[in-house]
């Protein structure tokens, strides 16, 4: 299970995912570099399309996913489906957590799932 909490504060968006399922011993746990790659396709999603792509972006993203979770697996941990399956619906997961700020700016979801 993944679960997010999203708040708002001032200028600074906080993601916490405590709460997050532990790491399985499957295929199916995302490294934490995954994770922030969905967090940051859906914030780049929610943009307009002319503010540039760059580190000053993501300033104001605190994202927090404990170690040993699905979403920020300890070593040796098997990752390979986390790569496309967990992290689309941890794309999806942020994408509804926005539409709780932003309804109007959120896109469609993906469907969870890049192998179709």
């Amino acid at each position: 299970m993944l679960k997010l909490r999203l708040e708002k504060r001032g200028d600074r968006i906080i993601l916490d995912y405590t709460g997050t399922s532990p790491q399985v011993p499957l295929p199916l746990n995302a490294v934490y570099g995954v994770t922030l790659s969905g967090v940051y396709y859906a914030i780049r999603a929610l943009l307009a399309s002319d503010v540039p792509m760059n580190d000053g972006v993501f300033r104001p993203v605190e994202v927090h996913v404990p170690e040993g979770t699905l979403l920020n697996p300890r070593r040796p941990a098997a990752v390979s489906a986390g790569n496309v399956e967990t992290s689309m619906r941890n794309a999806d997961l942020v994408l509804s957590a926005f539409a709780q700020l932003a309804p109007e700016r959120v896109p469609a979801q993906s469907g969870g799932s890049m192998n179709k």
